[in-house]
Formats: structure tokens, sequence, C-alpha cells
């Protein structure tokens, strides 16, 4: 809203057209492709995901891992194929979040794993 001086001595609201939110601007840019014409090509969007596993055996040892296919790689955990989470194992999947931007998601990865990371995920993923 905006408001103006009328001619009256008074004022008036107007409604003012409000900016694109940055969110519909990315989304828009990539519905469009090199020729300017709409395409929705929701395949070549592959998402990252960023997730958090729990120990069902030791319940106070949680993993924080980052893949594009978390079904598999939660398998491999749970299989013993990772070195890192076999002596933890079985695993259940706790907090699992999708990243459209693969920078974004290792990013999150990586701050999750530091220190004030991990009183994130206690204070918002409630462990």
């Amino acid at each position: 809203m905006e408001c103006t001086r009328d001619g009256e001595g008074g004022y008036r609201a107007e409604a003012r057209e409000q900016p694109p939110s940055v969110a519909r601007l990315r989304r828009d840019k990539l519905a469009w492709n090199a020729r300017g014409t709409a395409k929705a090509d929701i395949r070549s969007l592959k998402m990252t995901y960023v997730y958090v596993l729990q120990s069902t055996t030791h319940p106070k040892t949680f993993y924080f891992g980052l893949s594009t296919e978390p079904e598999i790689r939660i398998n491999d955990h749970n299989d013993g194929r990772n070195f890192h989470t076999a002596k933890w194992r079985p695993w259940r999947v706790t907090v699992c979040i999708a990243f459209a931007s693969r920078p974004r998601a290792v990013a999150f990865e990586r701050y999750l794993k530091s220190g004030s990371g991990r009183a994130f995920a206690k204070r918002h993923f409630h462990f």
C-alpha cells in the first residue's frame, strides 16, 4: 500500500504492485529455455537430499548424509556397505530434506556436521 495526497487535502491509499518473489523468479527462469519458449521439463531438475539417520541400537548416535537417491543410499548404510556407519546399524531415517540446488545441499550438510549445526538439529529436529 502506498499513501498519496489527494486534491482535497487528505490522503488516499493505493495498492501498489508487489515485486515478484525470488522463488517465483527462479521457478520462472527454470521454466524457460534458451529460445524463450515455455518448457516444463521437470526431469532435468535432479533433487539432492540431505538426510539424518539415527541408530536404532545406539539412539544417541546420528549420521548426516547427502544423496540424489536417498532410498538406495540408506539401504547401503543398513547393509553395512559404508565403513563409517556399519558399526551402528541398523539406521532409521529421522529427517530428509530435498534441495533443488546441489551446492546448497552440500553447504547445509556441512553446516549440520558442525557444532552449531548439531545444536540447530537438536533444537529443530527434536533429537
